[in-house]
């Protein structure tokens, strides 16, 4: 005959309901760890993807101007669509998108390529254009960057590349506008 409750022995007791909270705030904070730390790991990959994007257009578009005569061109997102010098994971929903979903426009005219992304978080800005374009001279040389424009309507393009004037104007909205020399 087995009892259904277990006699202890005196002065043996279980986890107090004190204990028991503690446990459960310390595994609360285990978990909120690896949320966080997934959550910015992945946040980091839309992040490289946009400048993948961003890097591989500005390349095809240079390699294209080597074999073109820019001074009388002019070319839309579309155009360049069809040349086949956008990344193909660009085409989204019957439009351009990039990875955090906003619009994904490009523009050659003449001897400018322009880029311009919507909706563009402001860590995201910041990371695209001081570490991936503007922050590196090598960047500024080997792509053409000349400078941005941020906000809801562009404004005056800069070419303060310091981490400080980018980090200001990347906080002013959520558009980013990228001006690039393709030769």
């Amino acid at each position: 005959m087995s009892p259904l409750f277990l006699k202890t022995p005196l002065g043996e007791r279980g986890l107090s309901l004190l204990e028991s909270a503690l446990a459960l705030a310390i595994l609360g904070l285990i978990i909120a760890g690896i949320w966080a730390l997934s959550g910015s790991a992945f946040g980091s990959s839309k992040k490289n993807h946009l400048a993948e994007q961003v890097i591989y257009t500005v390349e095809s578009v240079r390699t294209y101007a080597r074999t073109t005569d820019l001074d009388t061109t002019l070319l839309d997102t579309q155009d360049i669509w069809d040349l086949g010098l956008l990344p193909t994971d660009v085409r989204k929903a019957g439009g351009f998108r990039h990875p955090y979903g906003g619009d994904f426009f490009v523009q050659l005219r003449n001897t400018l390529l322009s880029i311009a992304l919507d909706d563009v978080p402001s860590d995201a800005c910041v990371d695209l254009i001081y570490s991936r374009l503007g922050g590196s001279t090598d960047a500024a040389d080997n792509l053409g960057f000349i400078g941005y424009a941020v906000g809801s309507s562009g404004g005056t393009v800069s070419s303060n590349f310091s981490f400080n004037a980018i980090t200001a104007a990347c906080a002013q909205g959520p558009n980013v506008y990228l001006s690039f020399q393709p030769r």
